[in-house]
Parts: structure tokens; C-alpha cells; sequence
């Protein structure tokens, strides 16, 4: 468990900064106190880098963030590391192999202070969430905000029961649930947070007025976009704030008063100074003191850049052009470079001008003075502002310094440096094919090649995990491929032959993810790197892609039917998808023992999408069909029978080679050839070459209609399955 810090403040002023402050701050206050009293005993304010650490030791800091803040935050609680066991197939008669996935579930304290909502997140330094609330790894995630009717986390009641669960009021946390961990090494990365306790900059004021929980009076106009109070105490907390802006800080009552240094409240008095006498002895004169501590030369304050995702930014302040950084201020604030340069500027004047120092004596009058009043010293008319005010008896003892006013650095251009700023890319949704294809490699297939597509409809699309459907529930797959290029027709397309190249139709196209592309190249539809796409079932090969602008291109030059596919030629209507085949792109299914008629689904399910993705498919094994038989010939022999002749095709394509026939891919060479008329078969035969002759004996037993169309059917045999059928037709 970790210490709140800065809880709800109920006790008086003196109570909140400790005694010996509250005695003290009735004589000292302004610049001097802030310097001395206000610091924290081991060191200058609180080191930057503690916010980009993440911790989880007992006893640690959580800071109040006011604004907008990069936070690391405490892990406060967790799990130990939950590991997945998600069992593979391999095939028939292969061993199943079992993948192992880790994930966590842990709660990180962001703030003491209660917040609005969070933004970015980023683990090991890349974006882990986007600004428009995107994960970019799976889990599920929950923010707590800390205000008064927070209730306790699902997940840590269920694991360490209700009763002795937190709500965590006035604590503003978060919570992941199996958040995978894959990405970051099996183990929680270091996590960092941007983190809104408002919309817009948030002022001096409100964060006065959230330490000091109404005891005090603020009337500053100083603003910020984000502050980090940490600290001992509520004193170190203001400290940075009061050492470094331009506000003094004096008691008013029971109440501490904020204001800027140009305040007009600010009294102006040129009181009797050292000219009567107190028991009969004269006051002192009036004297100027030179402080000795040496003015450094140049002057850095560190802060955070919101320019620059809130890195450190450092911005120099210097009286010389030496380039020695002399000091150096660390702020624990989110502040615009030019506004960092100011208070910059503005710090080394003030040591400036602190530098001279003024000391006087004044009868007790019914002008009341102030600390931080302006006081005007007697014959010369120089202006200096109180520090310390002393009573005894009837006078006082002033000591007083240079005013500085916030009016005298103006604002000025400042460079917040080069900021390597990681794409945010939003994922969308994601798009899931399920295609069953034909061998269109080298290489001969021996059982249906199944492959899952899926891309998202951003560029932040990171891919997702696939699950089959099966009996026993959902088999894990694996990740998905590459993002693949999916898209939808816009214009329904014709049929044409798989013949002829069609030259003046054409594809239009709009890609799924818009931001995507696709080259724009004119090709041989006989070149291997021509681009070949699958619109439902069907094959297609495109010479000539163009963009038409917002993600949509046209496709021309067309070859329809390629690779066996001629019989899904076909009108294809607007809407459906189209993939285009790339081998990176494509999830193989090929460890599963899915055969040929089978009906299979899966899921997709990426950390952006809030349900899982489906897609099913009727596997008709494409890659193991052979392919229809071509260039059928009929001719009637003068002995008056029939001669049947045609072409055997491959389903694998090994190239055209003149003169040499494609190797054969099956067992053996087998065709069946069904004899019709009309619809119904009036003969069957089996041929083992590609042609048969019909004796004329034959056919006159046959009996068939004279001057009727008859139609041969010629398929081939394969190994696994019957090719669809070559249809030649004559009259009898």
C-alpha cells in the first residue's frame, strides 16, 4: 500500500504548516519566506524525474495532479502473472502443440487528487492507448475518478472480498483486467499517464484552493496547464509554486493571501521614516545593504512540455552570453515553453534585484503596513517592497527589496524543441475473410488451402487473435497475418469471358481501411507480379490499377475466371468484398484437418473491437480440384461414329511452355465423360486419355432424337475430387 498524500485539509493554517511557520509567517513572508521556510529540509523542491518513475513501494508519494499532467503513478495492487494455455491442432495425426500467453491484472493510483479522465497511456514508452481511448494491446480497462461516491473495483472485491476491498475516495486510480503481455516481455511495462483533473489550464489559485481547503485568500491571475503537488507536507506541495511564479504570499486574519506581484492592492506609503525618537532616543537611520550571495549567470528551470508530450523541457534565462548554466530550478509543472521562459527571465531579475536591500525604522502610525506593501523612501523616491515588518513598543523595523513587477519580461518566443511524437493511429474496426483458394503457387496441394484476411479500417489496425468454432468450443489459431487489403465493389461487374481479356470493363473499388493504397502499376497480365484478387470465388487478374482519390481505385485490363475459376464468372454486385491475394496477408489454416465439404467459421477479436468478428465458409477445396478440361472438339468419323477430343489442365500452373504438356499432379489420368440430351444422361465411360471415340454401333443403340442438340460432359478424375465439367455440344 501506498501513503496519501495532501488528504482533505480541516485544521487552521497554523495546524496545516507546522508551528514554527505558523509563528513566522506573520513577520516573514514573500519572496524570503518561500526561499527559506517553505522548502523541504533534504532538497530544492521535488525532482522531475520522480514523475516518470513507476513505483509500487510501501510508503510512496501519490501526487495531487491539478490540470493536465503525465503521471507514472503506484501500482497499488495485482495479480501474479495469469497464464493461457491455448491448445493447437496440428493435423491428423500430428501432435497438437499448446501455446502459452501471459497477462496481469493490476491497479495503478494516479493522483490523491480527484481527476476528470485519461487520456494517452504509454508503456515502455509507445503508445499503449491513443487519444481517442484506443488500446493498442488487449485488455480491459477501467478509471476511477476519486470523487465521494466512488464504489470498490469488481475485480478486486471478487479477489480479495467486498469487506476488505477500498472505494478509494479521494483517490484517483485505474484498473487493468488481463492486460496481455505479450508485447512487453511477458512482464507490466513501466506506464505512464496523461491525465486530466480539468479541461483547460488550471490556475494558481485552484490549486491553492485544493492544498489549502479554504483557508486562503487568492487572487492571482498566474495559470498553468498542470501541476504535480508532492511532498511532505502541504508546504513543500506550494513551495516550487511560490519560490518560482510571481506571487507573494502574506497573512490576512486566520488566512493565508495570495498575490501577483503587480497586484493593485499592493498599498503605496511614504510613512515617517527615522525622524522622531522612541524613550527619549532617536530611531535609527535608514540603511541600504548589499546582499552577498553571487548572482548566477545563466538560470534553467526545468519543466514539463505539453508540446512535447510532456517530456522534460528545459528553457534558460542569462545575463551573459558565457553559456554557463550556473543554477538550475526544477518545476513540477506543465507549462508552454514561452510561459517556462518568463518565469525564467523573471527568476534571475528577481535575484537581481534582491540584491540591494533596505532597512528603516517608522513610528506606529494609523497607516497600517503590510508585508508586501510598496513603501517610498524620503528624498530619493525609490520604491521598495516590505519583507519582514518587526513591532516594538511604538515603532516597527521594516526590511525591504527591489519590487519586481510580472509586466517587466514580457512574453516572448520560445522553442519547446524537436518532439519525436508517436503516431497515434486510431485501429477501427476489423474486416474478417474467410476464402478457400486454389493453388496459385508451384506447388501442388494435397488438402483444401484455407486462409483468414483481415485488415482494420485505420492504419492503427495491429491485427487480432483467431479462434475456429468447433464441437468442444473455440480452438485458438494464432494472430492474424499482415493487415491485408480488403475493399468493397462499388459498381457491379459483369461477366466476360475467361477467354478474352476484357479491355473495356472495368472494376471500381473502395478500400476498407481508406488510408490504405494500392500500387499504381500497369502490368502483363502474363507477368508473375501482376496483381491477382478473389471477389467471390472467383479469380481475377488486373493490368492496370488507378487511384480515383478517397480510397477508392479503378481496376481495368481484367482477366476474369484465372486459375480454375471459370465457372464463378459471374455479375458481382455492388458491396461485396474484394482481397487481394498477397502471401503476407493470408492466415493459413493448413494445421487444421478441414476437408472438403466441411463447414467452418472463426472468429476475429482485436483490442478494438468490442465484439468478436465471424466469418463462416462451405469449403469446396479449390486446390484440390483439377480444373475443367478445355478446347473440346467434336468430329464425326466416316465410319459414321463420334470423336471426342479435349485438353487436360493442371491445377497447379507451372507456366506455358510450347510443345511440352504440364506434368500430370494426380495419381493417374482418369476422365469421365456423361452423354446428354436434354436432362438426362443417356451414357456414361471412363477414358484414360483425353479422347474417346463412339463407334456408330454404339450410338444407334443409344436411340436418340434426330436433330436434337446432345452435349458431352467431360470432367477429370483427381485424387481428391471431379473437375467441373467442359460442356461440348452438336446435333445429332
Amino acid at each position: 500500500m501506498a501513503t496519501l498524500l495532501l488528504s482533505r485539509a480541516t485544521r487552521s493554517v497554523g495546524g496545516i504548516l507546522g508551528g514554527a511557520l505558523g509563528g513566522a509567517i506573520g513577520s516573514s513572508i514573500g519572496r524570503q519566506i518561500s526561499g527559506t521556510l517553505f522548502s523541504p529540509p533534504a532538497r530544492e523542491g521535488p525532482r522531475l524525474t520522480d514523475l516518470n518513475v513507476q513505483t509500487s513501494s510501501y510508503g510512496s508519494e501519490i501526487p495531487a495532479i491539478f490540470g493536465a499532467m503525465r503521471t507514472a503513478g503506484t501500482v497499488i495492487w495485482s495479480t501474479d502473472l495469469i497464464e493461457n494455455r491455448n491448445r493447437r491442432s496440428n493435423g491428423k495425426g500430428r501432435p497438437a502443440t499448446i501455446d502459452f500467453s501471459y497477462s496481469a491484472s493490476f491497479a495503478v493510483a494516479l493522483s490523491s487528487h480527484p481527476a476528470l479522465r485519461v487520456g494517452r497511456i504509454w508503456a515502455d514508452g509507445n503508445l499503449l492507448r491513443g487519444a481517442a481511448g484506443d488500446f493498442k494491446t488487449e485488455t480491459q480497462f477501467r478509471f476511477y475518478s476519486g470523487f465521494g461516491d466512488q464504489r470498490p473495483d469488481p475485480l478486486i472485491a471478487s479477489q480479495e472480498g467486498l469487506s476488505l476491498s477500498s472505494a478509494h475516495r479521494g483517490l484517483c486510480y485505474v484498473v487493468f483486467e488481463e492486460l496481455q503481455l505479450a508485447d512487453f516481455g511477458n512482464r507490466i511495462p513501466s506506464l505512464t499517464f496523461e491525465l486530466f483533473e480539468r479541461s483547460g489550464d488550471v490556475t494558481l489559485c485552484d490549486i491553492v484552493g485544493g492544498l489549502l481547503n479554504g483557508l486562503s485568500i487568492c487572487a492571482s491571475g498566474e495559470a498553468l496547464a498542470g501541476y504535480a503537488a508532492q511532498g511532505g507536507d502541504v508546504a513543500a506541495a506550494l513551495s516550487p509554486l511560490i519560490q518560482y511564479f510571481p506571487v507573494w504570499v502574506r497573512p490576512r486574519e486566520h488566512q493565508l493571501e495570495f498575490i501577483d506581484w503587480s497586484d493593485p492592492s499592493i498599498a503605496r506609503a511614504a510613512p515617517v521614516i527615522g525622524a522622531a525618537s522612541q524613550n527619549g532616543r532617536n530611531l535609527p537611520r535608514p540603511e541600504r545593504r548589499r546582499n552577498a550571495a553571487v548572482i548566477p549567470e545563466t538560470l534553467a528551470l526545468r519543466h514539463f512540455e505539453p508540446a512535447r508530450d510532456y517530456q522534460l523541457g528545459v528553457q534558460r534565462s542569462q545575463l551573459t552570453d558565457s553559456g554557463v548554466i550556473a543554477e538550475q530550478i526544477e518545476l513540477p509543472a506543465a507549462l508552454p515553453a514561452a510561459a517556462a521562459r518568463r518565469l525564467a527571465d523573471l527568476q534571475l531579475l528577481h535575484r537581481r534585484r534582491t540584491q540591494s536591500g533596505w532597512t528603516a525604522h517608522i513610528l506606529r502610525d494609523e497607516t497600517p503596513l503590510r508585508a508586501g506593501d510598496h513603501l517610498i523612501e524620503p528624498d530619493t523616491d525609490d520604491v521598495w517592497q516590505i519583507t519582514e515588518i518587526e513591532h516594538f513598543g511604538l515603532a516597527s523595523r521594516i526590511s525591504a527589496q527591489r519590487p519586481v513587477s510580472a509586466s517587466a519580461v514580457g512574453r516572448i518566443a520560445a522553442d519547446a524543441g524537436r518532439n519525436l511524437k508517436q503516431v497515434d493511429m486510431v485501429a477501427g474496426g476489423t474486416h474478417l475473410l474467410l476464402v478457400d483458394l486454389p493453388a496459385i503457387t508451384n506447388q501442388a496441394a494435397n488438402a483444401p488451402i484455407v486462409a483468414a484476411a483481415a485488415t482494420g479500417t485505420n492504419n492503427g489496425w495491429r491485427g487480432a487473435a483467431l479462434s475456429l468454432e468447433s464441437a468442444q468450443g473455440l480452438e485458438f489459431l494464432g494472430n492474424s497475418a499482415e493487415p491485408a487489403v480488403i475493399a468493397t465493389i462499388v459498381d457491379a461487374l459483369l461477366p466476360h469471358s475467361p477467354h478474352l481479356i476484357d479491355t473495356r470493363g472495368a472494376l471500381a473499388v473502395r478500400l476498407v481501411n481508406e488510408q490504405g493504397e494500392l500500387s499504381e502499376r500497369e502490368f502483363s497480365l502474363t507477368d508473375a507480379g501482376a496483381p491477382i484478387y478473389w471477389i467471390g470465388r472467383e479469380i481475377i487478374r488486373a493490368g492496370r490499377t488507378e487511384f480515383l482519390g478517397q480510397g477508392q481505385y479503378r481496376l481495368s485490363q481484367i482477366q476474369r475466371g484465372c486459375f480454375g475459376s471459370e465457372r464463378y464468372v459471374r455479375p458481382h454486385q455492388a458491396g461485396e468484398p474484394v482481397l487481394l491475394l498477397e502471401a503476407g496477408s493470408l492466415a493459413l489454416l493448413n494445421n487444421f484437418a478441414i476437408s472438403r465439404g466441411a463447414d467452418i467459421a472463426i472468429e476475429a477479436l482485436a483490442p478494438s473491437d468490442p465484439e468478436p468478428v465471424r466469418a463462416q465458409l462451405t469449403v469446396t477445396g479449390e486446390a484440390i480440384t483439377p480444373f475443367a478440361p478445355v478446347h473440346g472438339r467434336f468430329e464425326r468419323r466416316a465410319d459414321g461414329g463420334w470423336l471426342i477430343h479435349w485438353i487436360r489442365r493442371n491445377r497447379t500452373d507451372y507456366g506455358w511452355n510450347d510443345g511440352v504438356d504440364q506434368p500430370l499432379d494426380e495419381d493417374s489420368e482418369n476422365y469421365q465423360v456423361d452423354l446428354r440430351q436434354g436432362d438426362a444422361v443417356v451414357a456414361s465411360w471412363q477414358a484414360a486419355i483425353p479422347e474417346m471415340i463412339i463407334p456408330a454401333l454404339q450410338i444407334t443403340a443409344l436411340n436418340l432424337f434426330e436433330n436434337q442438340m446432345v452435349t458431352a460432359h467431360i470432367c477429370q478424375i483427381g485424387r481428391f475430387a471431379k473437375s467441373p465439367p467442359l460442356a461440348i455440344l452438336w446435333h445429332v
